[in-house]
């Protein structure tokens, strides 16, 4: 059970490492942020629905694929996040990961492959 925390946990932290990577000025942060944001407030609203919030990370994450793809690629080219975006990056990552965890979803397998699914390092 632990094990599969710290795993998720390390999925989510990767994707905090990643949105820190994002510059205003070739990805809009403002909309990267506000969507991350989003999914944090939909996480813990969903916290004790595993199936209501695999299905929403899921559908979040298909509906702003162009954006993720955008984010991943200024992370490539090694651009950055300001440090006010920085902190609320990690403010959402940490409800993210507070509400998975302490939820009722922190062992669901279709939660922990909905957050798999969560921009972290570019594939090699």
């Amino acid at each position: 059970m632990y094990r599969a925390r710290m795993k998720l946990f390390s999925s989510l932290l990767l994707t905090v490492v990643l949105a820190t990577s994002v510059r205003a000025d070739t990805v809009d942060a403002e909309k990267f942020l506000s969507w991350f944001e989003k999914l944090a407030d939909t996480v813990v609203a969903d916290q004790n629905d595993c199936p209501k919030l695999t299905a929403d990370i899921n559908k979040s994450l298909d509906d702003n694929k162009a954006m993720l793809q955008a984010a991943q690629q200024a992370h490539a080219n090694g651009q950055q996040l300001t440090g006010d975006q920085v902190k609320r990056m990690t403010a959402a990552g940490q409800k993210i990961a507070q509400a998975v965890i302490g939820g009722k979803c922190g062992q669901d397998k279709g939660v922990h492959a909905a957050m798999g699914r969560l921009p972290g390092r570019p594939q090699k």
